[in-house]
């Protein structure tokens, strides 16, 4: 019994190692992209190294940080334990996201390079535009925060006893993270004026409607009759559209 109990209790602390783990190298990944878009705006050889970084590219990076800081806040309750982070991120439904993440996350460093050096279709960058990209940007934070608060709730609870999210975001939309991510996809092609921010927008709607086809198929396989009479009055993404 006692060779028992020391086992599990190993078990247990390395569980929690890779849980820390897990969450720092979140934190890690994230610092690493906002340092990589900076270096990218970087004018090489010039007077003015730091000119693209204007009040549009500066506003979303501050937005960015506060945004990344907010949301790693809330995620830290999510890494309690290994079947949370499981759930969480859809890894035991769609394994394969988090790579498409990462490779995505890589590409969007073209976008900065397009902004500070390239200006592939210059048209694009007009202050109007930009500053409703910024809009755009603070709205889609502030709708992601909503719901991770909610989620946050959920999954503070035994996960054998949970139910169908219907309160906040979640009473109009089943899928209010993706929207919010979408619409900051968005901003962000705006803000940079960058016709690959546009094209990097169309892969990341057609990663979620796939994800979201996983996931609605997983969340039925775990509430049954109640998800379908959830699904039937709430929109997927966007109330009146989808």
């Amino acid at each position: 019994m006692k060779t028992e109990a020391v086992q599990v209790t190993m078990s247990a602390a390395g569980a929690s190692q890779k849980l820390t783990r897990a969450f720092w190298g979140t934190l890690f990944f994230s610092a690493c992209y906002l340092a990589g878009a900076l270096a990218c705006l970087w004018q090489w050889g010039s007077p003015r190294p730091w000119s693209r970084l204007d009040l549009f590219s500066g506003g979303f990076f501050a937005l960015a940080f506060l945004w990344m800081a907010g949301t790693m806040v809330l995620h830290s309750s999510f890494f309690r334990c290994p079947e949370v982070v499981q759930e969480v991120f859809g890894q035991n439904f769609d394994p394969n996201m988090l790579i498409w993440i990462t490779l995505i996350s890589a590409a969007d460093l073209l976008i900065f390079l397009d902004y500070a050096h390239w200006r592939l279709v210059p048209q694009l960058e007009k202050p109007a535009l930009q500053g409703s990209g910024l809009a755009l940007f603070v709205v889609g934070g502030l709708f992601l925060f909503w719901a991770d608060t909610y989620l946050a709730r959920h999954f503070a609870n035994d996960l054998s006893k949970r139910k169908v999210i219907n309160e906040g975001p979640f009473r109009f939309m089943r899928h209010p993270r993706y929207a919010s991510l979408l619409v900051g996809r968005i901003a962000y092609a705006l803000i940079f004026a960058s016709i690959i921010g546009w094209l990097l927008a169309v892969v990341w709607l057609v990663l979620i409607l796939h994800r979201v086809r996983l996931e609605e198929a997983h969340l039925r396989g775990i509430f049954g009759a109640d998800y379908d009479v959830y699904a039937a009055r709430t929109a997927r993404l966007f109330p009146g559209i989808y």
